[in-house]
């Protein structure tokens, strides 16, 4: 965390950003990456995920999310791409399959060199149910997590050498980061400039869990990008309002009426919707295989890494303008 610059004595006030540099040169965009991982849950959890599982057939018997047609048809369509590829007869390149997004440098790891099997769908279901399951039903991890993003915020809102923030979050990392905003203070709320969430199951935990509908203190968002596959199982549109069911298409009311999230303003009483805007991508086209190619949305350039570039480099524009007219 010392990288991103360090608190001082009181951990308050102000933080010694002068031996952490973010950009090299002049650059005017920098990337930090938050990395979470040995902080969820490690092994089965068993009592989280029968918790979990309770509450979503309740919801789901309640009429919650989709009908149980839509949420048989929705496991057909969604699990076919990786049925597709863990039986297809094919020569396996693991330099052509793996997609960027998993691959990693941490110690002890080491890149699969055989073909998908049953065993990484295992893995996959066991992924789920110690990111999903765990940040439910266990709040110590889920604070564990929390403070982690929360602290690494604070750290890069308390520089003066950051003019502002975009949140790029992906898969479970979207839930974190707004349950995170939630608890930036106002100084720290104003710096951040976009919220992108890509791969989100912000839907999923709303309707099947009860979680997050009403966010009392979110501080407001003026450009929320949510990409999403509709033949990714994770991801939802997260414009709709909270009776629209998966499978259908919303109506006009669904669209411009009580939003799915909604804040409500400390200061006048008022509630507001966050502003949402759902951008339906193909990564199943647009990226490299591998077993979670639908969930995969980093290797996807024409639907999700150029509209981020313009997104950032809009936004890098307007700051330049906004110190020219101050200059002036």
């Amino acid at each position: 965390m010392k990288r991103l610059g360090k608190w001082d004595s009181d951990h308050l006030k102000s933080i010694d950003s002068s031996e952490a540099p973010l950009i090299k040169g002049d650059a005017s965009i920098a990337h930090v990456a938050l990395v979470y991982s040995q902080m969820e849950g490690q092994g089965p959890q068993v009592g989280a995920s029968m918790i979990a599982g309770g509450m979503t057939i309740a919801s789901i018997a309640e009429g919650h999310y989709a009908h149980v047609t839509g949420v048989l048809r929705m496991l057909f369509l969604d699990s076919e791409p990786f049925w597709n590829h863990l039986f297809q007869q094919q020569n396996f390149d693991i330099t052509q399959v793996i997609p960027g997004l998993f691959k990693r440098q941490d110690k002890g790891y080491s890149m699969p060199d055989q073909p998908p099997s049953i065993n990484d769908f295992v893995t996959l279901l066991r992924q789920l149910e110690n990111d999903v399951a765990v940040y439910i039903c266990h709040n110590e991890m889920r604070e564990d997590v929390r403070r982690f993003v929360l602290d690494a915020l604070l750290r890069l809102a308390s520089r003066d050498d950051v003019a502002g923030i975009v949140i790029n979050s992906h898969s479970n990392g979207t839930v974190v980061a707004l349950d995170v905003l939630r608890s930036l203070p106002p100084f720290a709320a104003k710096k951040i400039r976009a919220l992108i969430t890509a791969g989100s199951p912000l839907r999923k935990y709303t309707t099947l869990f009860s979680w997050g509908q009403h966010m009392a203190t979110v501080p407001t968002i003026e450009t929320w990008m949510n990409f999403w596959d509709k033949r990714d199982p994770v991801a939802d549109p997260l414009k709709p309002s909270i009776d629209w069911l998966q499978g259908k298409d919303p109506t006009p009311e669904q669209l411009i009426g009580p939003g799915l999230f909604q804040a409500l303003d400390p200061e006048t009483g008022k509630v507001r919707n966050l502003p949402i805007e759902d951008i339906e991508v193909d990564n199943l086209t647009n990226s490299i295989g591998g077993g979670m190619q639908a969930h995969n949305y980093w290797d996807n350039k024409p639907e999700f890494i150029e509209p981020m570039v313009t997104l950032l480099k809009g936004l890098v524009q307007q700051e330049k303008e906004q110190v020219l007219v101050q200059q002036q």
